[in-house]
């Protein structure tokens, strides 16, 4: 094909494409003006507006491509001119047509008397789109209708944010577990699980952070009175929580020692004002019987429940002295325990059977030593390393330690393989501590041990140290 061919072929597609695009211009004209036969006289909440955006939109772009494409655009010019009204007032028709609006008398008085400003109700017939379009600068309040129209939907988004928040949260039931701490105390003790009890708090975190930037919003100043109410609700449930912490961190911190034998026998009067069992079954018999949040949140319920767990944690504060009371007792009959803080020995006799503790505290009371592996026990095992014997001097029942019958008949074996210097080192602590313990038999075992212990910086002490500490533990 030459040139003058490819041209004449071009000139053709051109003439075939203007002549298609008017025809669709003259169509839409006339699909347009039957739309507006209809439409102007419909009713408005009759009106299907996006179908009617929908065709405006086809129309307008392509008034747009034949302004564009043909040389004579003065037919697509005027049609896209009284499309620009109809564009404008779907924004009108979409607020009156809104359920956010039509739902709340107020709105709907609001929106068609202080702003469009018509008496036509909105559901009268005679309210028709002509009539819309002929009301006084009604294109100049389009900004303040649309407006209008966005709080309205923000608006019933926080009512649906607020109810749903609130459904979830009362649907929501405790989840706490009541256990009896064993038979002869018949003690309830009121847990959560960790896991549970973080993902309570983030929930809380999660919900209070959403509903105060809600409250923040002006658009949801409608349920501004429920946002409120419900942010209560939350603030009381974590203020329960902390409680709940606050107690069971003082039980926590002291059942090894409140549940000890030992301890309820020696102080039963003290034991009982710290567990308050009267109380404790009191705030059971109130989460039992309210385990669901709808009733739960009741002010007066979990009010009940956040004094008594207020009670019970002043009771341990206030009560504390019987446990200071045991702990000097223990301290006076093992003087290295001077040594440990309240906090360290509350620790080392709730978690004796911890290796890791009892290392701890063994480089707090020798602190001499820097490393320490309490699997060194396996060259000597309490039983074979140290014989506990009972004597009665003045009528004082004293515990001692001494030197086991292994140890005396099979200290070759013992030390098999041990260097020179420190088999020697071994023997000598053997000798010092026999001969020290004959001449010092009003002290008592642990005391010359500790003295003797603090000559020797070799780890063979620490067999002595172990040893030790597994007996004052006993």
């Amino acid at each position: 094909m030459d040139e003058a061919e490819r041209s004449s072929f071009d000139n053709l597609n051109n003439l075939v494409y203007e002549y298609r695009l008017k025809m669709d211009i003259w169509k839409g004209v006339r699909e347009f003006n039957q739309m507006t036969e209809f439409l102007d006289n419909a009713q408005i909440l009759n009106i299907d507006i996006k179908e009617m955006e929908g065709k405006i939109n086809n129309w307008d772009y392509l008034c747009q491509t034949a302004i564009v494409d043909l040389d004579n655009c003065d037919v697509p010019k005027g049609l896209k001119k009284k499309l620009e009204n109809y564009q404008k007032i779907i924004d009108v028709l979409i607020a009156i047509q809104n359920p956010n609006i039509l739902n709340l008398e107020n709105k709907v008085w609001d929106l068609r008397v202080n702003i469009i400003g018509t008496n036509y109700e909105f559901k009268d017939n005679r309210f028709d789109l002509i009539r819309l379009m002929n009301i006084d600068e009604i294109y100049d309040k389009i900004p303040e209708i649309k407006n209008f129209n966005r709080i309205a939907n923000e608006e019933k988004e926080y009512t649906n944010l607020v109810k749903n928040k609130n459904e979830e949260f009362r649907s929501k039931r405790l989840q706490f577990k009541f256990r009896q701490y064993n038979e002869t105390n018949k003690f309830l003790l009121i847990e959560i699980d960790k896991e549970i009890l973080e993902s309570e708090y983030e929930f809380i975190e999660q919900n209070i952070l959403i509903l105060h930037q809600a409250q923040l919003n002006p658009s949801s100043e409608v349920v501004s009175k429920e946002i409120i109410n419900l942010l209560n609700d939350f603030e009381k449930y974590r203020t329960f929580l902390d409680n709940y912490v606050d107690y069971h961190n003082y039980l926590n911190m002291f059942e090894g020692i409140i549940f000890n034998a030992e301890f309820a026998k020696e102080l039963p009067g003290e034991l009982k004002k710290l567990l308050n069992e009267n109380q404790v079954r009191s705030l059971i018999k109130v989460m039992r019987d309210n385990y669901l949040f709808k009733k739960f949140l009741n002010e007066n319920i979990i009010n009940k429940a956040i004094n008594i767990l207020k009670n019970l944690t002043d009771g341990f504060e206030k009560n504390c002295h019987a446990i200071n009371v045991y702990l000097d007792k223990r301290r006076r009959d093992y003087s290295l325990f001077y040594i440990l803080s309240d906090r360290d020995l509350i620790v080392l006799y709730t978690q004796k059977e911890s290796l890791s503790i009892r290392e701890k505290m063994i480089k707090k009371i020798f602190p001499w030593i820097k490393d320490i592996n309490l699997s060194f026990q396996e060259i000597a095992t309490n039983e074979e390393f140290m014989i506990t014997d009972t004597i009665y001097n003045e009528n004082i029942k004293i515990k001692y330690l001494r030197v086991s019958k292994l140890l005396k008949d099979n200290i070759d074996n013992l030390i098999t393989g041990l260097t020179k210097k420190m088999k020697d080192s071994f023997r000598a602590f053997k000798r010092n501590f026999e001969a020290r313990f004959k001449s010092k038999n009003n002290k008592r075992s642990h005391e010359v041990l500790y003295e003797i212990v603090n000559d020797y910086k070799s780890n063979l002490s620490q067999v002595i140290i172990m040893n030790l500490f597994s007996y004052m533990m006993e």
